[in-house]
């Protein structure tokens, strides 16, 4: 090829030209994808001039050279399991036997995780503090083909005064405590391996911190014989308001109270704690009163968070220890 300019100066340049015949062309839509998405690449742009096509194969490679797939027809849709680069490679062949190929290179992301998580109040207190809160709910494609892990973060405000009590799970389950009044926002945010996240947040509303527990002892007793209540909590009581489900309730200062039961029978008894800026918080206790001179079966049942069971709770967790 020459070139000349107005005063008549001359450039030449030569060029080597290879016709082709027959044309692999791939068409991929879209350009850019995840491991969620279905790709399609087209080979009708392809073309033969002096002959007609008759059979377009596709073959998939990983990132390594390996390949994955291979396919026959005009065109494909793949979806890709696992993030990285993939190469595409077309080969047409014309009705005289002739090929031609087109390659392409794919990057594929990996899939943003979707947060989501449950809050389980303790089934303890009338009014909850603590909290079983489950974030393993939480999904993400690329952990469901098996090629990516999470790990969860939570996020509280210090005004929460949050204690952790216990976390598992990679820290997707914890079980937590908060220590004020009020209404709350928190935030869980959900990592992949591949750097890819997603957040949630979540209101909440604590209306008391009192989290008191009663021990009794014995909790299984013969009629006519007393039994003693022992009450430990996390905040100060001013005053205890005992139900015992036999008529008698009584109200104390006191931290403990013997009480003695005259029929048999499954007994829950009630206490309403008060604290101090008119907080109150309410708890049960199943205790058994059986015939004397008989042995008198007892039990208590746990959920996998150690939190006793009421007796018309239903068993949600399969995971249950029962004494």
């Amino acid at each position: 090829m020459s070139v000349t300019d107005n005063e008549n100066n001359i450039t030449s340049e030569k060029f080597d030209l290879i016709a082709s015949d027959p044309v692999a062309v791939i068409k991929q839509q879209p350009e850019d994808g995840t491991t969620s998405t279905v790709f399609l690449f087209d080979g009708s742009p392809s073309y033969s001039v002096v002959s007609s096509l008759k059979l377009y194969t596709w073959e998939i490679f990983d990132q390594n050279g390996n390949k994955l797939e291979t396919y026959q027809g005009k065109d494909i849709k793949q979806q890709f399991k696992k993030p990285g680069f993939y190469t595409i490679k077309l080969t047409v062949e014309d009705d005289l036997g002739q090929t031609n190929i087109d390659t392409i290179q794919v990057y594929v992301e990996s899939t943003d995780p979707i947060p989501q998580f449950t809050v389980t109040p303790s089934s303890e207190w009338l009014n909850p503090s603590k909290f079983l809160i489950d974030a393993t709910i939480s999904s993400d494609v690329d952990k469901t083909n098996g090629i990516d892990t999470l790990s969860y973060e939570w996020i509280f405000p210090e005004a929460a005064k949050v204690n952790i009590v216990s976390t598992e799970d990679n820290n997707g389950k914890i079980v937590a405590e908060f220590n004020s009044i009020g209404k709350f926002k928190y935030k869980l945010i959900v990592k992949d391996q591949y750097g890819k996240m997603g957040e949630l947040e979540k209101d909440i509303e604590i209306k008391s911190i009192l989290r008191p527990e009663i021990s009794v002892s014995p909790i299984a007793m013969s009629w006519g014989n007393p039994m003693t209540f022992t009450v430990t909590t996390n905040q100060p009581i001013f005053a205890y308001d005992w139900n015992f489900a036999d008529g008698d309730q009584r109200t104390i200062q006191a931290d403990t109270i013997t009480h003695l039961y005259k029929k048999t029978g499954i007994y829950i008894v009630k206490l309403k704690v008060s604290g101090a800026n008119e907080t109150y918080n309410e708890i049960i206790k199943t205790v058994f009163v059986g015939e004397k001179d008989y042995p008198i079966a007892a039990y208590e049942v746990y959920d996998k968070t150690n939190i006793i069971l009421t007796q018309n709770e239903a068993c949600k967790e399969a995971d249950l220890t029962v004494s």
